[in-house]
């Protein structure tokens, strides 16, 4: 599964938490990358990084907005093997 050179290969959109019942560790969040694209995430501890990367990975829980999509298909649907493949 990848995406063709210029396509989007991921998008977020939304909030997302590492806990249920936990505040959003990542609120009104928008990340679109065609596929091709170099993608460079910088920022100070406790900024995010990592939880973006969690987001895009599928393993935090999204809380609202659109499903997380990584070449076209619903990452929660993926099988996780399949999704870092695709990366």
């Amino acid at each position: 599964m990848r995406a063709v050179v210029g396509e989007q290969a991921l998008k977020l959109k939304g909030d997302f938490t590492w806990e249920e019942s936990a505040a959003p560790s990542l609120t009104n969040l928008e990340v679109s990358v065609d596929s091709g694209d170099l993608m460079v995430v910088v920022g100070s501890t406790g900024s995010g990084k990592s939880s973006l990367l969690g987001a895009a990975l599928g393993l935090m829980q999204q809380v609202e907005g659109e499903p997380v999509d990584l070449c076209g298909k619903a990452s929660a649907l993926l099988p996780f093997g399949q999704i870092t493949g695709a990366l």
